[in-house]
């Protein structure tokens, strides 16, 4: 009844607030059981048990801010124990979906999120090196295999309330870093995870918009819009208060604002992401692969990533998609222009 579980929660609370610094406290039996079967298992929607659940979110939130805040606490940190809290998270969610909506569940899968792909974890002043090189590491794969499955849910929960867009914050990255943090820890994840037919398939599907937005934050990871050859910009002008439409102009590619040189690691990084795309989404793709066109031909004119687009044409050609009709004649003149030098 509700007393019982108010009284599980004090007391599961009580084992919370202690975990973070006695990582035998968090995998205590009691309380994995407790965050495993009971947790799920409580009458979201009663009033007089939202305040001790909404308590419970709110501290698994802190225990994971710790962790990802303090070298001291990360070292330490009983990561099985760890994974085994969120997997109640996961299957609450699972029971009932409708708690999506709250601003707690919103901010601690956020904050889960951020822990595996290594954004805001940067150890602070006064750190030694030790701790530094360990808040650089991510957690174990297990532990980020669960927090792909609580973002997947987001994504493809029947309560429509998350787009790819608002979780990853935009489709451009402030630095190659996180651009490569998320395409290996979060992006290929989830496109495997959604696509696997094991754990999400059975609440749903990605939405197109979610598939078009993950294409984009590859393709911007391996040649960002301002330094594509060739892109056209519009002019606006305002007159009178109106916004009437100026001039189009083609930016040609001694005009275009170069970015800096995108590093080795997030080429292989973005092309394995577009492999996995192309493969977990290819009946989806129908209007999305001139898109992909238009990048190849724009890397080829650019020679840049050379080494990574010629293991991408192989893929093409291996793996033969509607991508390799359109990229038929590209291959062609690859090829057709490659010198060969004799013995």
């Amino acid at each position: 009844d509700a007393k019982c579980h108010m009284r599980l929660a004090d007391i599961a609370h009580s084992l919370l607030k202690v975990s973070p610094y006695d990582p035998e406290s968090m995998a205590c039996r009691g309380l994995q059981r407790y965050m495993q079967a009971i947790l799920p298992r409580a009458e979201w929607s009663n009033d007089a048990l939202r305040n001790s659940l909404i308590t419970i979110l709110r501290r698994v939130d802190k225990v994971f801010l710790k962790i990802s805040k303090k070298p001291s606490i990360r070292r330490n940190t009983d990561w099985e124990a760890a994974a085994g809290l969120l997997k109640g998270i996961h299957e609450t969610i699972v029971r009932h979906p409708y708690v999506l909506h709250w601003q707690q569940m919103k901010t601690l899968i956020s904050t889960v999120q951020n822990l595996i792909v290594n954004e805001g974890t940067s150890a602070g002043e006064g750190v030694s090196s030790a701790g530094a090189a360990l808040m650089s590491q991510n957690p174990p794969a297990f532990f980020c295999s669960t927090v792909v499955r609580l973002v997947a849910l987001q994504v493809v929960s029947p309560v429509d309330c998350f787009s790819l867009v608002q979780i990853c914050g935009g489709s451009e990255f402030a630095t190659q870093e996180k651009a490569e943090g998320f395409l290996m820890h979060l992006i290929m994840p989830l496109c495997l995870k959604v696509c696997s037919g094991r754990g999400v398939s059975d609440i749903g599907e990605l939405k197109m918009t979610d598939v078009s937005f993950l294409l984009t934050v590859v393709l911007n990871a391996m040649s960002p819009p301002a330094g594509r050859t060739g892109q056209a910009v519009i002019q606006t002008n305002r007159v009178g208060g109106d916004l009437r439409a100026g001039s189009l102009t083609f930016t040609g590619s001694r005009d275009a604002k170069r970015p800096a040189r995108i590093s080795g690691s997030l080429y292989q990084a973005a092309f394995l992401a577009l492999r996995i795309v192309c493969i977990c989404f290819e009946n989806r793709l129908s209007n999305e692969w001139p898109r992909i066109v238009r990048v190849m031909r724009d890397l080829g004119r650019r020679n840049e990533a050379a080494p990574d687009l010629w293991s991408f044409l192989e893929f093409v050609v291996t793996h033969r998609t509607p991508l390799y009709i359109a990229l038929m004649s590209f291959i062609l003149h690859k090829v057709s222009s490659v010198s060969i030098i004799g013995p």
